[in-house]
């Protein structure tokens, strides 16, 4: 299913949980994605959330920092995962509301997802749409990489999502961190304007994206 910005959420889903699925899994996921995009989302999560509770988010307890990054990248998998579904819920149901404050107030399906509340309330569902899916394009490729860039896949989210909204921003992150202690760190004195749109140019994660793209073609 293809989203405002020409994203196929099911291949995101589908790239970001690559490492986590055996073959056979990937065969029911593929067949899954054609028939619902909402039951796809919802066990992308389950087959992903293989991390431990909170507490136990200790690089020395876990072993090794190496051990830590592991976990930490599975927590980011299940948030995007998450994500996802609420993307997934507010295109079902987003038509009937003229805002996302108003959509997670009345909709009981999107009660579940923190995301809705943190984001700005006045947006309407299809900005909502807009700017998560911008948010969170490069995190499946970032994820997989070797050596995450911790600090672009906060500034998409913070650019994205939360520009003009600093309140929700904190937020945002002060949940995020329960898993991963480092998420945004050294994003926290600056949130964009409110003119800054999704996907603008002056965003040095977007331009990266475009970078990499261009030196894998040439």
């Amino acid at each position: 299913m293809a989203g405002p910005n020409g994203i196929d959420t099911v291949q995101l889903m589908r790239s970001a949980a690559d490492e986590c699925m055996a073959p056979e899994q990937r065969k029911v996921f593929e067949e899954l994605g054609k028939r619902d995009t909402d039951i796809y989302a919802r066990l992308f999560r389950c087959v992903v959330k293989r991390v431990p509770p909170d507490e136990e988010f200790d690089g020395e307890r876990l072993g090794s920092a190496g051990a830590a990054d592991r976990w930490q990248r599975r927590a980011l998998l299940v948030h995007l995962g998450d994500v996802l579904e609420s993307i997934s819920c507010v295109t079902k149901c987003g038509e009937h509301y003229h805002t996302v404050g108003e959509a997670a107030a009345q909709e009981e399906s999107l009660a579940t997802f923190p995301l809705l509340r943190q984001v700005d309330s006045e947006m309407t569902p299809a900005e909502f749409v807009k700017a998560a899916t911008s948010a969170f394009f490069l995190w499946p490729t970032q994820l997989l990489e070797p050596e995450l860039n911790r600090k672009v896949i906060g500034h998409l989210v913070q650019h994205d999502l939360f520009s003009g909204n600093r309140a929700g921003w904190n937020a945002y992150v002060e949940e995020l961190r329960h898993a991963v202690p480092w998420f945004g760190a050294g994003l926290d004195d600056y949130v964009p304007e409110p003119f800054d749109q999704p996907g603008d140019g002056a965003n040095p994660a977007h331009a990266e994206r475009s970078s990499e793209t261009t030196r894998r073609s040439t």
